[in-house]
């Protein structure tokens, strides 16, 4: 589906197979020398023939094309392997460059096993969770795709990227976009704001997900700040990474707010001064929440994601001195103070 949500930006719904969200969106700025498009999606058959035939209808040539990534995650970033012409320009933060060469080489493995191993996550290897973000069918070659091509696979060194950071500015379709770093969903976030017309283009920052952490990081923080950014612009249009466009911004910050401050009192009533990891309050908080599938009954990346999400709001908790933090064998134990 195509639909026009400003004079020459144009929503393109794509499809995302083996992901529950069923789709995400991606937006073509139509220029009359160099078009931009914004979070090209997922390196599959799928998501390539949709944006083809979005780029044939609208008249949006290759050769005449530039990308921008709000971030690295492969349902919104990895297609670019296929579109890309050698004359596009990939824009994205450095930050987020060095996590999509993570994808796209596998050396974001080695992330994945310490994380494991600090968060208690004691479910199937990492393995195999890496390969379900990152798509073990759906991995940035698009094996699929490629079979049938005569031209070999361009390394990661060789891609065309130039690197973006807050206040970058992109005049494009009678637009004049200016980047912000809106770290949270992951560590450099990036949006495209017009204040001219106030139209935000927010990628997934609006997304209950928080990112990919270290011990070090706090993104729960960070996304609050970066809400708190958001929350005092004059915004009329947010254009999302998923579902439709509104208007509401403050009405879905409120909402985040009080989703991470549920989960926060959720995580604080489960803890005792007995030390647990991240996984074991998870699985407690999931089993204690009502109407809900046990944990058990949850999928491999679902498990994944709710204690990514409990390890995120513990460290908030921890830099906040309100917890209680010990390392044994490199795996975190969080207990109450006291």
């Amino acid at each position: 589906m195509i639909e026009e949500v400003a004079t020459n930006i144009y929503r393109v719904v794509v499809p995302l197979p083996m992901f529950a969200v069923g789709s995400m969106n991606s937006y073509i700025i139509k220029d009359p020398d160099i078009s931009l498009i914004v979070d090209p999606g997922m390196a599959h058959s799928l998501c390539l023939e949709a944006m083809q035939a979005a780029m044939k209808e609208l008249g949006v040539k290759p050769q005449e094309t530039d990308f921008f990534m709000t971030h690295h995650h492969a349902d919104h970033a990895s297609l670019v392997s296929e579109l890309m012409d050698i004359k596009s320009v990939i824009h994205i933060h450095r930050q987020e460059m060095v996590s999509m060469e993570g994808h796209v080489t596998g050396s974001g493995l080695g992330d994945m096993e310490s994380f494991f191993q600090v968060m208690g996550f004691s479910e199937e290897g990492p393995e195999r969770v890496f390969s379900l973000l990152v798509g073990s069918a759906m991995e940035y070659r698009a094996s699929d795709m490629r079979a049938s091509r005569a031209e070999e696979e361009k390394p990661f060194d060789t891609w065309p990227f130039s690197c973006v950071d807050e206040g970058h500015v992109f005049e494009k379709g009678g637009h004049r976009f200016r980047c912000m770093v809106t770290p949270g969903h992951s560590k450099a976030h990036t949006c495209l704001y017009e204040p001219d017309r106030h139209i935000l283009m927010i990628g997934d920052e609006l997304s209950p997900i928080l990112q990919f952490v270290s011990g070090e990081d706090n993104p729960l923080g960070d996304l609050l700040i970066s809400l708190e950014r958001l929350y005092s612009m004059e915004i009329e249009l947010v254009l999302p990474g998923h579902r439709s466009a509104f208007r509401d911004i403050k009405k879905r910050i409120n909402q985040l707010r009080h989703y991470h401050q549920e989960r926060t009192d959720e995580i604080m009533t489960a803890l005792t001064k007995s030390p647990q990891t991240s996984f074991q309050l998870a699985a407690k908080i999931r089993t204690d929440m009502k109407n809900l599938e046990p944990w058990q009954a949850l999928g491999l990346l679902d498990r994944f994601f709710l204690t990514r999400g409990c390890f995120a709001h513990l460290r908030s908790l921890e830099v906040k001195g309100l917890i209680r933090k010990e390392m044994r064998n490199r795996v975190a134990f969080y207990s109450l103070l006291g």
